[in-house]
């Protein structure tokens, strides 16, 4: 087992026979699926900037919050 995972789909209608087995329409076709998700094949790199993007669009919100209401504040 080489462990390629592959899926079968049918290009045609499907149906389930008396004794449950699944029958195909049209042919059935053998598609690779992707390997599954691993989290060491991130970059650490690639990691800390998405998460340092994801911290600043946060923080800016943050920031001009304060800001908005400190104005709100001098004006009443």
């Amino acid at each position: 087992m080489s462990g390629t995972r592959v899926v079968f789909s049918c290009d045609g209608d499907y149906s389930v026979t008396g004794d449950g087995a699944v029958a195909c329409a049209g042919t059935w076709m053998a598609q690779v699926m992707p390997a599954p998700f691993d989290i060491s094949q991130i970059d650490p790199t690639v990691w800390w900037g998405h998460f340092g993007a994801g911290f600043m669009i946060i923080a800016s919100f943050f920031v001009m919050g304060r800001k908005i209401k400190a104005i709100i504040g001098v004006v009443k």
